[in-house]
């Protein structure tokens, strides 16, 4: 199996159907039998359309791990950025991020936690908006 970045950029930089081709029965063998490689490369996955359309299925079929969460955010944003500067539909990369967000809220206890445990958010804080959290949910 060939490298996913060189095949990405040769894919990007010639636009032949050949390349494109390869490029994405990578990306679908990656995506099939080796999960943690389609992780490993994500930035050279969700860069392109046709990577972006794997995405969500791969996070239904395998999960998400909390830790790549703010970097797959982050090549999103970029993606969509660049759409933006030059003038180009960047709908597909929004709603992956908004769905990304949902995932985030379902989950919200879970991404608490984890950013407890890496020293992003104190004990206190995390307990606090647990807290509240759940004097909402008891008012409701």
């Amino acid at each position: 199996m060939k490298d996913i970045k060189s095949l990405y950029l040769t894919a990007k930089l010639s636009g032949k159907r050949n390349d494109i081709t390869e490029y994405t029965e990578c990306i679908h063998e990656l995506f099939e039998h080796y999960p943690s490689d389609y992780v490993s490369n994500i930035e050279y996955i969700i860069k392109s359309s046709i990577g972006l359309s794997t995405l969500k299925p791969f996070i239904e079929k395998y999960g998400l791990s909390i830790a790549l969460y703010d970097d797959i955010i982050g090549i999103l944003e970029s993606c969509s950025e660049k759409c933006n500067d030059k003038e180009l539909d960047s709908t597909s990369y929004n709603e992956m991020i908004s769905y990304l967000e949902s995932f985030r809220d379902k989950y919200k206890n879970c991404f608490m936690m984890f950013e407890s445990l890496i020293g992003d958010l104190s004990d206190i804080e995390y307990f606090e908006e647990k807290l509240e959290k759940d004097m909402i949910f008891q008012l409701i």
